[in-house]
């Protein structure tokens, strides 16, 4: 597979199949609740960085075929989380993950039956999300390119550190 499959015009966004059900703000309110999650559940599972990026990477890519209304984005966040910790440098395991999704607040038999919910979430995800995804887990992240031209015009300046951070945080804002 290319990596041009990846990119996507203005116009190819405008036909994402949310697109149909959501208005333009409504679904880029989804893309960011769902980065949000990610990065929460992420953090707490201790991904690297990368990682988490990659996750969020995937799954952008993922709603570019499916629509926020057919397929809720906590489960599908879950789903690409344990996709990440079987692919990632550090292995997690699905259980790990879905103990991670179950509320703090759930004790005993409650908390049991929460996290084997997320279990069977996230094993009745793995395929469907593996398909739309093509199976490809590269993608290519913009902070290299970030950091290339930020050292190239900006090294010398006193204000570099805070420079580098904003373009970090650009690349990061989804």
């Amino acid at each position: 597979m290319t990596h041009q499959q990846w990119l996507f015009s203005y116009d190819e966004w405008a036909q994402a199949p949310s697109m149909s059900q959501l208005s333009l703000g409504d679904e880029a309110l989804e893309r960011k609740k769902m980065c949000a999650f990610i990065d929460c559940i992420g953090k707490r599972l201790q991904l690297d960085q990368d990682d988490i990026r990659t996750a969020k990477a995937l799954a952008h890519r993922f709603y570019m075929r499916h629509s926020f209304r057919s397929y809720n984005y906590h489960e599908v966040g879950a789903t690409i989380l344990a996709l990440m910790g079987k692919v990632g440098c550090e292995y997690r395991g699905i259980d790990h993950v879905a103990k991670t999704c179950v509320s703090k607040r759930l004790e005993g038999e409650q908390r049991t039956k929460e996290m084997d919910k997320w279990i069977e979430c996230i094993m009745s995800k793995e395929l469907i999300v593996l398909e739309s995804l093509a199976f490809d887990f590269s993608v290519e992240h913009p902070h290299s390119y970030a950091l290339d031209y930020v050292s190239k015009l900006y090294t010398h300046e006193p204000c570099y550190d805070q420079l580098l951070s904003c373009a970090f945080m650009y690349c990061d804002w989804w």
